[in-house]
């Protein structure tokens, strides 16, 4: 990382296998007793510290690896179906493995399912990956905290991002907002020079998580086609199975931010077998869509380094800053198959969020770096940023 804001000569990466202290105590959380410690406290809602979440995370990992190792089958080259999803942690638990690997669907993440992430620099071209007969679907969902605070957002003047953010959010209500993230994607350049290429179809499903049972449906765009129903009943039916011991319509809680990108073949929650509750995800770009297909080399790495392109949107920022602020999220962890673009994620973060750069100099919160092997499905902890005393002092706590 180069060119630290000022405060940060406190900060120092710790690298996972190397950091002989950090790598003792993760690795003393196999133990049955450990093990359960840390899985009661996400089942209570008590927040993680940042080397309990990479633990947890890791674990959540084995399912997705198993998953991969027993497919053998390449992931769907063509996105059938594209996903627009709130980052909020209650929606995990919609999609599983299939769904990636044969069924073709892809799935970003941002706070208050704003459609303009879409046409950011770095998500764009996930629109290049995208069938002739396909749709977009965004999914908002009830008890919307992006919504709620819209129509608060003079509360946020000081945190820029946010406020960003909130200004594309529609704050009369969640079915509101989702009707204009509709029409606004219609109207984007972005969409508009592929739907003259393709057939897209737009929809807006909605996830009622107010009462005992969740549902998920369809509520408008164009006439749905059947595949479009098929997927969304399946949704349905995952998230009702594995969140019914939950009630989604308290607070939200989230051990980690997962920022990754959409050109990964599977979504955070796949790779770390994460239901709701557990991890708050973030879409961010990666470069031009060549992550999916290997390494980058070359000046590829070094316009990447410079991090001069726009990776992290505005609202993929401020998604990750709502978060810490209002989740008290103490961990985010970058997740991708190429380091230089973590390295990249990583520089603009730190750069563009005065609260999340802020709070890792005060050693309230950790980043991690972990690589994502496609080919696997393993992800491998590289690093830890963190504030070295704060984590020595909470090391020892621990």
């Amino acid at each position: 990382m180069s060119a630290r804001p000022k405060g940060m000569m406190h900060v120092a990466a710790l690298h996972h296998e190397d950091h002989k202290p950090r790598h003792d105590l993760f690795q003393s959380y196999h133990r049955p007793d450990q093990e359960k410690r840390i899985q009661a406290k996400i089942e209570d809602k008590e927040m993680l510290a940042p080397i309990e979440s990479a633990y947890a995370l890791q674990e959540g990992n084995k399912g997705h690896v198993s998953r991969v190792f027993r497919s053998g089958s390449p992931v769907a080259e063509r996105i059938r179906t594209l996903l627009l999803v709130c980052a909020d942690a209650r929606m995990g638990g919609m999609f599983d493995f299939d769904d990636f690997a044969t069924r073709g669907i892809a799935v970003v993440y941002v706070a208050g399912n704003v459609s303009g992430i879409l046409a950011s620099p770095g998500v764009k071209d996930v629109f290049r990956r995208m069938d002739a007969d396909s749709s977009v679907v965004i999914v908002g969902h009830a008890k919307c905290g992006a919504v709620h605070c819209a129509a608060e957002r003079h509360n946020y003047r000081q945190h820029r991002n946010i406020s960003s953010l909130l200004r594309l959010v529609r704050p009369e209500g969640e079915l509101e907002n989702l009707q204009a993230q509709a029409q606004a994607l219609r109207d984007s350049a972005i969409f508009r020079s592929v739907a003259g290429k393709a057939r897209i179809r737009v929809l807006t499903a909605f996830v009622d998580i107010s009462k005992k049972e969740p549902s998920i449906c369809v509520i408008g765009g164009d006439a749905p086609a059947d595949a479009d129903r098929e997927l969304i009943e399946r949704m349905e039916k995952r998230f009702m199975d594995r969140n019914r011991k939950q009630d989604l319509s308290q607070q939200q809680f989230a051990h980690a931010v997962v920022i990754s990108g959409p050109s990964l073949p599977y979504d955070p929650r796949e790779i770390f077998s994460a239901d709701a509750n557990e991890i708050f995800c973030v879409s961010a770009g990666d470069f031009g869509g060549h992550a999916h297909k290997g390494a980058l080399t070359g000046p590829e790495i070094g316009s990447l380094e410079m991090a001069a392109i726009g990776l992290l949107d505005q609202s993929a920022v401020a998604s990750a800053e709502y978060s810490v602020a209002k989740n008290d999220t103490r961990h985010i962890l970058l997740l991708h198959s190429d380091l230089a673009v973590i390295d990249a994620w990583e520089e603009e973060l730190l750069k563009k969020s005065r609260m999340i750069s802020g709070a890792l100099i005060a050693g309230d919160l950790e980043i991690t770096s972990a690589i994502y092997d496609s080919q696997t499905g393993r992800v491998t902890m590289v690093r830890h940023l963190v504030n070295e005393d704060a984590a020595r002092a909470m090391d020892r706590e621990l």
